[in-house]
């Protein structure tokens, strides 16, 4: 009918495949991606900056250029959800 398979003799397949592993480092490298843009995308969402000119600080916000940023950043955080997506296939 087809191969059986010996439940109780399981160290017989261990490192057969190394797929769970790549899946693993999707996952990972996707969740680190997710990370990375969520942290940018608050940075620019509250134009917080590590240093500062006070004069920076009468200058109006260019709006396009935030819209901009956030666009891009969306972006990376969807590719980074998608990659954790991705790894369940593997």
């Amino acid at each position: 009918m087809g191969q059986d398979y010996n439940f109780y003799a399981e160290d017989l397949n261990n490192g057969e495949s190394i797929l769970p592993f790549i899946g693993f480092l999707i996952f990972l490298l996707g969740f680190v991606v997710a990370i990375v843009g969520v942290i940018n995308l608050i940075s620019v969402w509250r134009e917080f900056q590590l240093w500062y000119d006070a004069s920076d600080l009468e200058k109006k916000p260019d709006i396009a250029w935030k819209k901009a940023k956030m666009k891009k950043y969306g972006i990376i955080i969807a590719a980074g959800v998608m990659m954790v997506a991705l790894s369940y296939l593997f």
